[in-house]
């Protein structure tokens, strides 16, 4: 039996950085450098590459406010995608912290302030 993953080698999308999960990114100031718009089973999340404490980082965000605000930024900034390897880069570090926050109703989501 061959196992998937030697099959299909997938490649970071940002190999230069460190990947970490994306609830260690909570309340921390972050430059955003880079993005990649992705399909999910959920739904389109984005791949975040940016610098924080002296350090480049990516990790991925998959909600719909998030995901919704990245797009802006993108759209505003009249960003740069990069055809071949789906990468977006920012003309500028959009500087933002990424919350975990309720709705009226209670229900947790993911916000970039």
């Amino acid at each position: 039996m061959v196992q998937l993953n030697k099959l299909i080698k997938q490649e970071p999308v940002f190999p230069d950085t460190n990947q970490v999960l994306k609830e260690e990114m909570y309340k921390k100031n972050l430059k955003i450098t880079a993005l990649s718009l992705r399909a999910g089973s959920k739904g389109e999340y984005f791949m975040i590459k940016a610098e924080c404490e002296d350090q480049q980082v990516s990790f991925n965000c998959g909600g719909k406010v998030v995901v919704e605000k990245l797009k802006k930024v993108v759209k505003e900034l009249e960003a740069e995608t990069l055809i071949e390897d789906g990468v977006i880069v920012l003309p500028e570090p959009v500087e933002a912290m990424l919350i975990s926050t309720k709705s009226k109703e209670g229900k947790q989501y993911d916000d970039l302030q």
